[in-house]
């Protein structure tokens, strides 16, 4: 127990473990989408030029076509509608690499997040948008080129709510502004909300929660439904609220942080140097698993988890169309959710067990 409770310490202190590498690919994303967008015309101006000096060659075509693309106002619009929420959840996403988040705060931040993305979803932010791609085609038209305007198709009717059994709200866009406003943009709004919030589920976050509480506060009374309830989700091996009681008085005795505030790797210290792990396994177990949060959660998903199987399927399977690492862990979530409903895993189990009588 000291050897593994020493190991997670050391892996933890060790930036090469966290999300080191992609602590700067939210900025990225934001500062090259910013400069994209606002070097547009340059850049289509640049891509003209090369195509002219490389007439009749492979590569002209294939500039051209990429002129034709990023000359489209639905190129331009899409563009900084992506900035607008790139912008926004790139925030959180530096908040969970940062090396001191705060778990207590987390789910407010999150909570701001969701709430951010929702306000914006009506007709002010999105005529932000719209006028915003709308300055940047005549930007690109006073310098002598064409943007393919925004056109009204017919299409079939579509939802103006992500309410999917809600036919009421079911209407024909009459505009290409109403047809941008609600295919592209009220579209793309509800679907972020929808996977940040399944992957933020509350569930997943409580246990955080609850962890931390039972570590980090212990001069507050101790919740021993949310200690019964830790144990046997972990399925520890004994009863947890003797090592909690005794863990409360010896941490409030013994325990005092320079700025009134301990992080897991100090309280990692701590456990070693005054040998808590054989006074209280259960405990020191919970601390492995909270010192483990900024490692299980950094760039290893090609280690252990089943997302680059995926990932690899899709981009063979899907044509150009990628799904985001987020769509991709919303849907594993979302199986494994449906595989756990009791009537599910019942019947698997029964099935398991029917094969192996069989054998």
């Amino acid at each position: 127990m000291l050897a593994s409770l020493q190991t997670m310490c050391k892996l933890s202190l060790n930036k090469t473990c966290k999300k080191h590498t992609s602590q700067s690919c939210w900025p990225a994303h934001d500062h090259l989408l910013l400069a994209v967008t606002d070097c547009l015309p340059e850049v289509v101006e640049v891509l003209a030029s090369v195509s002219r000096r490389c007439a009749g060659t492979a590569v002209a075509a294939e500039l051209e076509d990429l002129l034709a693309m990023v000359t489209k106002f639905e190129f331009i619009f899409c563009l900084k509608f992506l900035y607008r929420v790139l912008s926004i959840t790139g925030i959180l996403s530096r908040e969970f690499q940062s090396e001191t988040v705060d778990i207590f705060s987390l789910f407010s931040k999150i909570e701001a997040i969701l709430e951010c993305l929702s306000s914006e979803r009506n007709d002010t932010y999105f005529k932000n948008i719209w006028d915003g791609a709308d300055e940047i085609c005549k930007k690109i038209t006073s310098k002598g080129f064409d943007v393919e305007k925004p056109s009204f198709q017919k299409r079939r009717k579509v939802q103006r709510t992500v309410d999917p059994g809600n036919s009421e709200h079911m209407f024909f866009p009459t505009s290409a502004d109403e047809q941008y406003k609600f295919n592209i943009y009220y579209q793309g709004l509800d679907t972020v909300l929808k996977h940040l919030k399944l992957y933020f589920s509350e569930f997943d976050y409580c246990k955080m929660k609850q962890i931390s509480e039972l570590l980090l506060k212990w001069n507050e009374p101790l919740n021993e439904a949310t200690a019964k309830h830790i144990q046997e989700f972990y399925k520890l091996d004994a009863d947890i609220i003797p090592e909690l009681r005794f863990y409360r008085q010896y941490a409030g005795f013994n325990f005092i942080a320079e700025d009134g505030s301990l992080s897991f790797i100090d309280l990692g210290s701590l456990f070693i140097q005054h040998a808590l792990h054989n006074n209280i396994p259960c405990i020191t177990k919970l601390l492995h698993i909270a010192l483990s949060w900024p490692i299980t959660s950094a760039n290893n998903e090609k280690s252990f988890s089943t997302l680059s199987h995926l990932k690899t399927y899709l981009l063979r399977t899907m044509g150009q169309e990628k799904l985001s690492s987020l769509a991709l862990i919303a849907v594993e979530q979302e199986l494994v959710n449906k595989l756990m409903e009791p009537e599910r895993l019942g019947g698997i189990v029964e099935k398991f067990i029917s094969q192996m009588k069989d054998t």
